[in-house]
């Protein structure tokens, strides 16, 4: 029988400007959220008995993965029929949950049986032909959960001052979080999104990622410290319109990233440059972007391209496939029909591109321009607020949504 519930959301994203670039410590980039979220509900298990050790039962809603996670040891015993895209998914939640309810144990909060369950809103983990679509789903999940364990801990969790300690460790337990799930670090900047929402943004020290397994005294300490990463909150101005397509990737984004570190080693004074003018494009953009004015759209547009150009020929220099003769011309294509500026988002190679347009005609003329080589990601739109993770009441923000996808929660 669940005696308390609470729910939670956060955002996914897209990178705008950053790409590559971002992952150097002091290079800023530009993250947008968008208005599809993964939803995290948590009830109170009261079959669990005051003197027994936490007992978690997990499960994601849209895939019946599973799992019950033991608090004596934190270990997992998964579903028997999952299979290994299923579980993988599932490290996401079951790590975000095991991290936050250390530390709010280790910071005096008694938590037992907890029930778990997510689901993302129609549209945002997309499976179009074998690949997702990239929106974050991952991170956006990560953020939620620990998000809905504050709250569950009666820890506010909204956008507000009076929640601004509560946001930054529940941004830095997430970012610890999906490092260990992925097994790499990245630049942050898309668990930052999750949290913040929309944002400039420039990473943290990587030394603030632990290689070695935290006792709880030293996880409260990690996560409670000054991290040096950079946000500001910057809103998608509403005068643009924005197109999305969708390519299956030529290349997984970690074989890029390794093309490039390759001519990093191979040739540093090249890469340092090439670096230094990418991050001085994605500046220039994001300088647009402040006190954004229609007049100035189509400046805005040739600089988003700039940083796509410059891209691209980090992807030349570094034998990495970033973008395909197809996809050239179909940009081209985009940019005839009335396309501001268009690109390909992150590593490139494929999966999402982004358009800038000046209205919905627009868009819709970029995506019958595109063909074949992109298809059209109708579900997917930018959010318009700053609002990043948030309290969701459990009933219409989660239980009525699983209701209208015909889901049903775990018990």
């Amino acid at each position: 029988m669940v005696m308390k519930d609470v729910a939670a959301s956060a955002p996914g994203k897209v990178l705008f400007a950053g790409a590559y670039a971002i992952l150097l410590p002091g290079n800023t980039g530009y993250s947008v959220a968008v208005r599809n979220r993964a939803r995290v509900w948590v009830g109170e298990d009261d079959s669990v008995g005051e003197s027994a050790p936490p007992s978690i039962t997990i499960g994601m809603l849209q895939s019946r993965a599973a799992c019950r996670v033991d608090g004596k040891d934190w270990s997992a015993t998964y579903g028997k029929e999952m299979g290994p895209r299923e579980k993988d998914r599932l490290n996401y939640v079951k790590n975000a949950a095991i991290l936050a309810l250390r530390y709010l144990r280790a910071s005096g909060e008694d938590i037992r049986g907890l029930h778990i369950s997510t689901l993302n809103d129609p549209g945002f983990t997309q499976q179009l032909g074998t690949q997702k679509t990239r929106l974050g789903s991952s991170s956006a999940v990560t953020v939620a959960t620990v998000g809905a364990l504050f709250k569950y801990c009666e820890k506010g969790i909204n956008n507000g001052k009076e929640n601004n300690e509560n946001r930054r460790i529940i941004a830095n337990l997430s970012q610890l979080a999906h490092a260990i799930t992925e097994k790499s670090m990245g630049s942050g900047y898309d668990v930052s999104t999750s949290v913040f929402g929309s944002q400039a943004y420039r990473r943290y020290s990587p030394v603030l990622i632990p290689e070695e397994d935290l006792d709880d005294e030293a996880l409260v300490e990690a996560v409670e410290k000054q991290w040096d990463y950079y946000v500001e909150p910057l809103e998608f101005p509403k005068e643009i319109d924005v197109a999305f397509g969708f390519a299956e990737s030529i290349a997984p984004p970690s074989k890029l990233i390794q093309a490039v570190r390759a001519f990093e080693k191979s040739h540093p004074h090249s890469h340092s440059a090439v670096m230094d003018a990418l991050d001085k494009a994605d500046k220039e953009f994001i300088g647009l972007l402040k006190g954004f004015e229609p007049s100035r759209a189509t400046q805005l547009g040739k600089a988003f391209d700039k940083t796509w150009e410059i891209t691209k020929e980090l992807g030349h220099l570094s034998e990495a496939p970033i973008e395909t003769r197809e996809m050239s011309y179909a940009f081209d294509a985009a940019r005839r029909v009335g396309a501001w500026g268009v690109k390909l988002q992150g590593a490139g190679g494929g999966h999402t591109a982004i358009a800038l347009c000046p209205d919905h005609s627009t868009v819709a003329k970029v995506q019958g321009a595109w063909g074949t080589v992109f298809s059209p990601l109708y579900g997917v739109e930018i959010s318009r607020d700053e609002a990043g993770l948030r309290a969701e009441d459990p009933k219409t923000g989660f239980r009525d949504v699983a209701d209208s996808l015909g889901l049903m929660l775990f018990d």
